[in-house]
């Protein structure tokens, strides 16, 4: 079906909508839900009691299919179909929901759960710790003893690791960044039974970017209807530049006392 509403027009609004409308049917019926947004979910759902809980990840379609068909990155994650036919949208449980009857079920009209959509608070993130911010603070600040005073920190989750190929948007970034910043550091995480982990840590100057020490590849059509002219080639990076890729921070920390920080 053609949604009429252009709030709706685009894939990330549509899934944006449907996670709204799942979170809201849960609470209705009296789950306690907060946000996650890491390991490839979007929700963590639990009985008031919190006897049984859920990772879930809720999926949104406009065609009116049953069961969510697509890739499962883990076997505990509820995949939730979120689907939208007529005027009206439902819900396609997973086969292991608690909501699941065999059947889809209506959870409202489009129009009356979009104007609730509009006037909704975002829910509570459930916390991950899934590194010492503290510690990675001062490092940072560690580098105003160095030539690279003004630092950019970019993170990455699980999720965006299995579904990229090579590049990311925001690397090495615009003209202006790169000029406004000495160095990127860059953290890619991993997930390791629903807790983000670190992955690699990469250190990235500018001034090696500018003068064209690292490989840029092409940016795909998705990222330049972003107006992204490049980016980063990463699985280059990682070959060739491993003395700037780091597995944890301890050793990024020993990289930073022992080639950059000036020392008296």
């Amino acid at each position: 079906m053609k949604l009429m509403h252009q709030d709706l027009s685009s894939k990330s609004k549509r899934g944006a909508f449907g996670e709204f409308v799942y979170a809201n049917f849960c609470k209705i019926n009296g789950f306690d839900v907060l946000r996650t947004n890491f390991c490839h979910t979007d929700y963590f759902l639990s009985t008031k009691t919190k006897t049984n809980s859920w990772y879930v990840d809720v999926k949104t379609t406009e065609r009116s299919i049953t069961r969510y068909g697509g890739r499962r990155f883990h076997d505990e994650i509820l995949y939730e179909l979120i689907f939208f036919k007529d005027q009206n949208i439902y819900l396609a449980p997973d086969s292991a929901s608690p909501f699941n009857k065999g059947e889809p079920i209506l959870l409202g009209q489009i129009d009356y759960l979009q104007s609730l959509w509009l006037d909704s608070k975002p829910l509570e993130h459930l916390v991950n710790d899934r590194t010492n911010y503290l510690r990675l603070g001062q490092l940072i600040e560690s580098l105003k003893k160095s030539s690279f005073k003004k630092i950019r920190l970019i993170e990455r989750g699980d999720a965006s690791s299995s579904r990229w190929s090579g590049t990311v948007d925001n690397l090495p970034g615009s003209d202006k960044v790169i000029n406004e910043n000495d160095a990127t550091i860059f953290i890619q995480y991993k997930c390791i039974d629903f807790q983000e982990k670190i992955d690699l840590i990469f250190f990235i100057s500018h001034a090696l970017v500018v003068d064209g020490f690292f490989i840029m590849t092409e940016p795909k059509k998705r990222q330049k209807d972003k107006g992204i002219n490049r980016v980063l080639d990463i699985e280059e990076f990682i070959k060739n530049h491993q003395q700037f890729v780091f597995k944890s921070l301890d050793e990024l920390e020993r990289y930073i006392n022992s080639n950059l920080i000036f020392h008296t």
